[in-house]
């Protein structure tokens, strides 16, 4: 079933019906609610039957402006249960086990009367207990990424939307489409917001998992069209496959070890590795069969829903399942794909279509070009491997190493694609180690322990990544000082699709890439060095007499200084391009930002930005999660802080949550989250007040169950 919602800002002219005319044909919508109407119940009867709509609610204008309408089809069952100027609220499916509820929402545009709003939304949350969902225009932000241009959003405003979604146990469905749903000029800016939007709870979700809003362009209005879809082109069957996946709740079962036994006794003919994958398949067969026979039971659904939700910071046990099941479900609609653009800019939403372009792009992509002019790169680099060192990393390895890789590897992560996570070799290692202790992932692990005692020796100092005594805050507080001083196979929706046989990349999760990473990236160090030793860049130095600072390196995160010439700029694109034809990897410009000191002239800056075809930076842009610089108004630099700690502390995650796992998440995640920036920055007294009190209301609860806030 598909709803639609406008804020029309009126349907009195030709132009605004005909134009939703042609969206209801070509979107087929069973349920329609308009906003700001500007017309009365008269009117809107001949509308709706113009539409060939049969069932019609409308709350009327108000003067000028105002007016709220429903519109439903007959095969749909609905009745409104209220309404008022800022909402209509439908059961649909009445009286039905489906039934559900949907409002459709108008909030006050007046700023000094949006409490009015949010308070309409928290006695509706009062009402019938059913699974429901919100859409329309709530004329509010979440983020303060839903506006561009203009003067920056009320945090008090942001924050007071925050509240009422979080009492109301609602999320916010995301959306597909333009970023923007509104745009209009104030003071002769053009502004974009995102004040449409669709919101609904657990329940919903749960019932209504590939639920999901596409915003839609329009011409005879001020906002975008919103599209919620409750199962469009039959999502819901692919949501419902997924791969082999070994299950750490199966452990709990003997029945588990007998399985992987009995499949490990077969003794297929081959080498050893085609031998091992033999095996590996036949017990990934042998234990879905088991599973589906004889596993299942209730007390364990906690434990499965915690593998599944991938949440690391919380144990099963705590009866938090639901909680668990919520954030799987939330993970699983992010990682969703339906669709993708083609090199044409086409939409293919069919999943043979675009599972074929992720192929074709991947292979592409995985594809070695053949390196060019390595001998420029590489003999800029040391020599830094001693004798030591060569003996230490090429002797023979024990089976200790390789037992001792197993057990640091993370239980539950990168299975990989035959489904099998290290839990599996962790437990069955006395059954499997002879057989899998040369798989890939295995060999990665052990090589990398090997490396890793080393790395200070053989990595540059301007490599801050992956790099033991090394710390990320270290790059921050050099670069921020500088500034201110100048001011496979393819996984497809969880199956497989092709396969690829890369020739040059690295594997994201192989505990091997990050050290390959570093070492190709000294070749990037070594020609920047060397530029610098023939005086082709000058750097830049704090202090008179101070030491030069040409380049700082956090993983692929580069931060190059150089003097505001172009031709030392051209210098460091030639350098940039020698190592793009050495090693394969490419700048990526759209990440890539100029910064020029204050008594740069303004034709020199035009000139460079032109030359190098990346923009300036703009104020509160971030370096490695950071903001570049710091006004006066600190709290408005460190707003990400508050926003990152209310989406891990949404409403449904309050309700779903026991106290023992709110306990654990203020614990080990919310007080975390500062930490980070303040391991650089002062926090302003105001921000660290804000979070304090975000953390007592998650922890002492919201609306009619809210308990006193105690304190010291």
């Amino acid at each position: 079933m598909i709803a639609l919602a406008w804020n029309c800002r009126g349907l009195g002219t030709r132009g605004a019906v005909r134009e939703l005319a042609e969206m209801v044909q070509a979107q087929g919508p069973k349920i329609m609610f308009l906003l700001e109407t500007w017309s009365n119940k008269e009117y809107m009867k001949k509308v709706c039957y113009y539409l060939e709509f049969d069932g019609l609610f409308t709350v009327p204008n108000n003067g000028r402006g105002g007016g709220l309408a429903m519109m439903w089809k007959s095969e749909v069952v609905l009745w409104v249960d209220s309404f008022s100027n800022y909402h209509i609220d439908a059961i649909v499916n009445g009286g039905r086990e489906d039934a559900w509820r949907l409002i459709g929402f108008y909030g006050e545009p007046d700023t000094s009367r949006r409490s009015e709003g949010w308070n309409m939304l928290r006695m509706l949350s009062s009402k019938l207990k059913l699974p429901w969902c919100c859409f329309g225009d709530f004329n509010e932000l979440l983020m303060v990424e839903e506006k561009k241009g203009g003067v920056p959003r009320s945090h008090h405003l942001m924050q007071m939307f925050r509240e009422a979604l979080d009492q109301c146990d609602f999320v916010d469905l995301g959306f597909s489409g333009p970023a923007f749903t509104w745009h209009g000029r104030r003071r002769g800016e053009l502004i974009w917001e995102r004040l449409d939007r669709g919101v609904a709870n657990y329940e919903w979700l749960s019932r209504f998992p590939t639920g999901r809003v596409q915003v839609l362009s329009c011409f005879t209005s001020d906002h975008k069209l919103i599209l919620l879809t409750l199962d469009a082109e039959g999502e819901k069957q692919r949501w419902r496959r997924k791969p082999f996946r070994f299950e750490a709740m199966w452990l709990t079962d003997p029945g588990c070890h007998n399985t992987v036994v009995r499949a490990w006794e077969s003794n297929p003919d081959g080498l050893p590795m085609y031998r091992t994958t033999k095996k590996l398949k036949k017990c990934k067969k042998m234990l879905k069969k088991w599973s589906t026979a004889h596993f299942g039971n209730v007390t364990r659904e906690e434990q499965m829903w915690h593998q599944r939700s991938h949440v690391k910071w919380i144990q099963s046990g705590d009866q938090n399942t639901k909680f668990f099941h919520g954030t799987a479900t939330q993970r699983k609609r992010r990682n969703f794909i339906r669709g993708v653009r083609d090199e044409g800019g086409v939409w293919q939403s069919d999943e043979g279509v675009f599972s074929n372009l992720f192929i074709d792009y991947y292979t592409s992509l995985f594809s070695s070009s053949g390196s060019q002019e390595l001998d420029q790169v590489l003999e800029g680099v040391q020599e830094v491997v001693t004798e030591e060192i060569n003996v230490s990393l090429a002797m023979e390895y024990k089976p200790e190493e390789v037992v001792a890789a197993i057990k640091e590897m993370a239980p539950l992560k990168a299975p990989g694609p035959d489904g099998m996570p290290p839990l599996f070799y962790q437990s069955y290692w006395s059954d499997v180690g002879t057989e899998t202790d040369k798989s890939y992932k295995i060999v990665s692990k052990v090589i990398a322990n090997r490396l890793k005692p080393w790395l200070n020796s053989l990595i540059s100092e301007t490599q801050s990544a992956f790099t033991a005594g090394r710390l990320i805050t270290d790059n921050i507080l050099i670069a921020f000082e500088s500034l201110h001083h100048m001011k496979t196979s393819c996984f497809v929706n969880g199956e497989p699709k092709g396969m690829i046989k890369p020739s040059r990349g690295l594997r994201q999760g192989d505990p091997l890439s990050p050290y390959l990473f570093l070492f190709c990236a000294e070749g990037l160090n070594a020609i920047l060095r060397k530029a610098v030793e023939a005086g082709d860049i000058q750097g830049f130095s704090i202090c008179r007499r101070g030491p030069k600072l040409t380049h700082l390196f956090f993983a692929d995160d580069c931060l190059l200084f150089c003097r505001s010439t172009l031709e030392e700029c051209e210098i460091i694109q030639e350098l940039l391009a020698l190592y793009e034809k050495a090693s394969g990897q490419m700048v990526n410009e759209d990440k890539t930002t100029l910064f020029f000191s204050r008594n740069t002239d303004e034709e020199i800056k035009e000139t460079i930005k032109l030359s190098l075809g990346v923009p300036a930076i703009q104020h509160y842009e971030k370096y490695l999660g950071l903001p570049s610089f710091v006004g006066r108004n600190k709290k408005a630099c460190f707003t990400q802080i508050k926003e990152r700690i209310w989406s891990r502390m949404q409403g449904w995650k309050e309700k779903l949550l026991s106290q023992a796992g709110k306990e654990v998440m203020i614990k080990a995640v919310i007080q975390s989250i500062p930490a980070y920036s303040m391991g650089v920055f002062k926090l302003p007294i105001g921000l660290c007040k804000d979070i304090e009190a975000m953390i007592r209301r998650f922890w002492w609860g919201q609306g009619d169950k809210k308990k006193i806030h105690w304190v010291k």
